[in-house]
């Protein structure tokens, strides 16, 4: 099956715009935009593109735990992507990895638009 990403990049920018988006929720995204993804082929595409857009500056990961929001080492990025927790709901207290759309991405988006 091959996939536009050009609307699921969108979708993503737009959800780091919007607040801090943890990963199983840009899981989600592109769930709701490719339903006939398997579960599987869903998370294989989102960390691709997380990963793709962080590489590019367009977004950077945090890492929030209730209103704590801390910014993650960049130099440790793709070792954090790679967990499989970090794809995971966590539960309302705990830490979650997340990303918010950088100025660059923002301006992506714009051009997206």
């Amino acid at each position: 099956m091959t996939i536009d990403t050009a609307p699921l990049v969108k979708a993503l920018l737009w959800a780091g715009l919007e607040d801090y988006c943890a990963l199983w929720q840009a899981v989600w995204e592109i769930g709701a935009l490719v339903p006939a993804l398997s579960e599987e082929a869903r998370l294989d595409q989102t960390r691709l593109l997380v990963q793709t857009l962080f590489d590019q500056g367009a977004i950077e990961l945090v890492s929030v735990q209730w209103a704590t929001i801390e910014p993650t080492d960049p130099a440790m990025a793709h070792q954090l992507l790679a967990q499989p927790d970090a794809w995971a709901p966590q539960g309302e207290y705990d830490r979650e990895l997340c990303f918010i759309t950088t100025e660059a991405g923002e301006q992506r988006y714009t051009a997206l638009a």
